[in-house]
């Protein structure tokens, strides 16, 4: 397994799980044109771009051996959290996993990723966005 932290230039591999995963995980829940609306929003490569380049948020892409994108993690930390209740702390934002690599103990391996980061960063607590 490879882990990659992205940067600017990595925005359409970000744009591409994001969709994927997202749509996976909740397509079925929404009307499609809904949710047609919110991947165009949320997931434009401007947006994402835009918050790649936050210094206080971090992507992670989890590959696999045959280099296929199997997870990605968002982690934010100071303003970049989506609520501002958390004092030094480390939010998990997203931490989405592809439908064919779940149940593989991958949770797990972004999960302890974050508590890495957390201690690097000396913050006191994690928490999750939803």
């Amino acid at each position: 397994m490879k882990i990659k932290q992205l940067t600017i230039s990595d925005a359409q591999e970000l744009q591409e799980i994001s969709i994927e995963t997202f749509t996976n995980t909740y397509g079925s829940q929404s009307a499609m044109n809904d949710l047609n609306q919110y991947l165009k929003e949320s997931y434009s490569i401007k947006k994402l771009k835009k918050e790649i380049e936050n210094t206080n948020s971090s992507f992670y892409i989890f590959y696999d051996d045959n280099n296929e994108k199997m997870a990605y993690l968002k982690l934010n930390i100071d303003s970049a959290q989506s609520e501002d209740d958390f004092e030094n702390a480390l939010e998990i934002e997203r931490i989405y996993i592809q439908k064919q690599h779940q149940k593989k103990g991958l949770g797990r391996q972004m999960f302890s990723l974050a508590i890495k980061k957390a201690y690097e960063l000396n913050k006191k607590q994690i928490w999750l966005g939803v």
